[in-house]
């Protein structure tokens, strides 16, 4: 192999190597760089699910705490029919309460004389229609506002199950809700 070019300068073996090693420095430090700037997001999204389950944690604590009427103080109340259009129609305005908008998705699924979803036995002319609500939302506190907005309502709804995924953008949540009505014989 020569040792000069030619120009007549020496020819260096050396500078291909030094030239591995800093292209190898680099990308060393790019993945280090990139991988604590991606812990950094990771630890804070961590910390915000925590802060929401927190939130959700002391809202459902304050529910439960709630001193409530018993049923036979309530059924007089309880609607005698189950009008979908009707729950619809207060689910969007609920909705548009908690500030879920237009661009938000946001579906309702009903099912009608479903099964009695308390431990307790309940009477039985009452009937029970499950809702599965499910909703994306930029909004992080969105959830929290429906939950308000369902409690403020004059109909009565029975929050069975949250379900909340913490995305990037925001939160995909999916509620499980009761509503009742005693139809009259």
């Amino acid at each position: 192999m020569r040792k000069y070019d030619v120009f007549g300068k020496r020819i260096s073996k050396n500078r291909a190597f030094y030239l591995l090693i800093l292209i190898f420095i680099l990308l060393m430090g790019s993945y280090f760089g990139l991988n604590s700037v991606q812990n950094r997001r990771l630890d804070a999204l961590e910390e915000e699910r925590l802060t929401l389950e927190r939130e959700i944690m002391i809202y459902k604590r304050q529910q439960s705490e709630s001193v409530y009427a018993s049923i036979d103080q309530l059924i007089d109340r309880l609607p005698t029919t189950f009008s979908q259009a009707d729950i619809r129609r207060k689910m969007e305005v609920i909705r548009l309460m908690a500030g879920i908008d237009e661009n938000d998705v946001f579906s309702m699924n009903f099912v009608e004389n479903t099964n009695n979803p308390f431990d307790d036995s309940m009477p039985s002319g009452l009937s029970y229609v499950l809702i599965n609500v499910s909703f994306q939302s930029a909004n992080k506190t969105t959830l929290t506002k429906l939950l308000d907005e369902l409690e403020a309502s004059t109909t009565f709804f029975y929050v069975h199950d949250i379900r909340v995924n913490y995305l990037e953008t925001g939160i995909s949540s999916t509620l499980v809700l009761y509503t009742f009505y005693y139809p009259t014989t």
